[in-house]
């Protein structure tokens, strides 16, 4: 593989202005940074801080409901719709997450079973710093 071809999937995603991160693009999400990430979420849930939540939100957010139909939403329909897209139960899981042991792969760090998806989200402008960001929010089958 030529480096012009193993570039070409980085110089796609920094045309767009916005990439998760990947093993060559950052060193990965250390234990501290998925742990004070998932406290500031925690303590952002816990105080229905909408606005705080919103903060630590990659948009678009992909928001995921029963039968695998999915829809994006900007900050604006976060805020509006807070409560339908963090409901008691995506809540919940994300409040009973022990955030040092939080399951990661390289699709992100997982809260509960699948509720809520995080990743280092990476902004053309502000390379190599790519913050942990919510990027999914499931929603289980009732």
């Amino acid at each position: 593989m030529t480096v012009t071809m193993k570039c070409l999937p980085l110089l796609l995603a920094l045309s767009a202005g916005l990439a998760h991160a990947t093993p060559d693009e950052a060193a990965g999400a250390t234990p501290e940074n998925v742990e004070r990430f998932a406290r500031s979420l925690q303590s952002a849930l816990q105080q229905h801080d909408a606005p705080g939540v919103a903060s630590l939100v990659a948009f678009p957010l992909r928001v995921g409901a029963e039968g695998g139909r999915a829809r994006r939403m900007g900050r604006t329909e976060l805020l509006r719709s807070f409560d339908k897209v963090f409901t008691p139960t995506v809540v919940k899981a994300v409040l009973a997450q022990d955030p040092a042991a939080l399951f990661q792969n390289d699709q992100g760090v997982m809260f509960g079973n699948g509720e809520v998806w995080a990743a280092e989200v990476c902004q053309a402008q502000s390379k190599p710093l790519c913050p942990l960001r919510v990027i999914t929010v499931n929603h289980p089958a009732r």
